[in-house]
């Protein structure tokens, strides 16, 4: 990528370049006749001759050579003729051979500066490509060492041996800080604390903290998260204006390791963030899984703040979380929604922490107009419902939705059994019915 850049920014000077040396080229041939053209005076006769003198003055007589040219071209020039009035308008006087000439030596000698350039930057750009390759091995070669030095020590660590650790250089910390990083995502409890404690005995705080600050964007963001599994106390300060940036990645990132630091600051910081910007509750989830930190707080919060569109991003967190204990919000929300798109997730969400009072709701909304309403509770009422329920289904099974249709198959099968969804399926008149219940068997089958 660097290189690319480098000679995408090289090639755009080269026009500019070429068009310089264009110019200063030129130049040099018409300059030669100026200063013997600047000698020609224009008389009242209308005739322009090469005196000696100009003005009672005398001054350098012109070049011979340049006398004849300009006396051939004065040849040329028509004189007013008092009987036919107004003086005729002269014909353009062609170039001279010298000129063209001149002209075509400068374009010439253009091509060729141009030509070697463009040929001393390919040469350049290979040379750095050969180089770059080259620093790209070593540096790869570099890390598979670092690896395969200090990898036994981390699992000696956590496997409670008193490894002796070699010497850490400045230049190997951000190495070390990565695959730290990299370990404690997948340990926890007391091999993530051995861990821990190895990056203490390393004095890596001072060094995380000055990173976080630094301009390289990859280092700025290895040095949040490290201070989010390092706990540092120190880096609340820097983490909360990252946290409140707003810019996606970074910002969560940021909020995640204030989470690990304070919860209560960390909780307080995502909201604020999550309630203004776009955010992916897979993602969120995950981090908050990670930070141990209680959740209801900061769900109950971003449910009662979130816009009607948002509403359906905080229900699937919920459901990713896991939390059956945001059932009696999530009843409280749905009374309020209006929104199809609100309803049907908070529909969905039913199914999976619902209670037998809440069957009544998921029959409620199986005739609402909207076609995502009825497939969710449709879905719900497979989930909460009982067998005699199997029959409230049967009309969602000629709806037009080929998706409300599929979900009334899948939850009339769940609640009556394969024999009863078979049957159904004989007596049915409606092919569209009838095709979609033999799907879903096939499908159990």
């Amino acid at each position: 990528m660097l290189g690319c850049a480098t000679a995408f920014s090289v090639r755009r000077l080269i026009s500019p370049l070429i068009l310089l040396l264009a110019l200063v080229s030129g130049s040099g041939r018409p300059q030669e006749h100026s200063a013997a053209a600047d000698s020609l005076v224009l008389i009242p006769s209308g005739e322009l001759v090469s005196p000696a003198v100009r003005g009672g003055q005398p001054v350098e007589a012109a070049p011979a050579g340049i006398e004849l040219e300009m006396a051939e071209t004065l040849r040329a020039v028509p004189k007013a003729d008092a009987s036919q009035g107004a003086p005729r308008k002269p014909e353009p006087v062609p170039l001279s051979v010298d000129s063209h000439k001149g002209f075509s030596e400068a374009l010439v000698a253009t091509l060729r500066i141009a030509a070697e350039l463009n040929a001393a930057i390919i040469v350049l750009l290979l040379v750095y490509s050969i180089f770059a390759r080259f620093a790209r091995k070593r540096t790869r070669a570099r890390e598979l060492r670092f690896r395969s030095r200090w990898l036994p020590i981390l699992y000696g660590r956590m496997a409670g041996d008193e490894v002796p650790l070699p010497s850490l250089n400045v230049a190997d910390r951000l190495l070390f800080l990565m695959l730290l990083i990299e370990t404690l995502g997948y340990v926890r409890d007391e091999a993530a604390d051995s861990l821990v404690a190895l990056a203490e005995e390393l004095d890596m705080a001072p060094f995380v903290l000055r990173f976080l600050s630094s301009r390289s964007a990859w280092k700025r963001m290895v040095a949040i998260r490290a201070a989010g599994v390092l706990r540092l106390a120190g880096a609340v300060e820097s983490l909360m204006p990252m946290a409140a940036r707003d810019r996606g990645p970074p910002s969560l990132a940021a909020a995640a390791a204030l989470i690990r630091i304070d919860a209560k600051r960390g909780l307080a910081a995502l909201h604020a963030l999550l309630v203004r910007t776009d955010w992916s509750a897979d993602a969120v989830a995950s981090m908050l899984k990670h930070s141990g930190a209680p959740t209801e707080p900061l769900l109950v919060g971003l449910l009662h703040s979130a816009p009607p569109q948002g509403v359906k991003r905080v229900v699937r967190l919920i459901e990713h979380l896991g939390n059956s204990h945001m059932l009696t919000h999530l009843r409280t929300t749905l009374a309020a929604a209006t929104g199809p798109e609100a309803i049907a997730a908070i529909l969905h969400a039913l199914r999976a922490f619902g209670e037998a009072v809440d069957r009544r709701t998921a029959i409620a909304f199986l005739s609402h107009p909207d076609w995502i309403v009825r497939m969710q509770a449709a879905y719900a009422l497979g989930g909460l419902g009982i067998s005699e329920d199997a029959q409230l289904l049967a009309s969602l099974l000629r709806d037009r939705n080929w998706w409300v249709r599929y979900r009334a198959a899948q939850s009339m099968l769940r609640l009556a059994g394969t024999g009863a969804a078979s049957a159904a399926a004989e007596q049915e008149s409606d092919p569209y019915a009838r095709d979609m219940l033999r799907h879903v068997l096939a499908e159990h089958a």
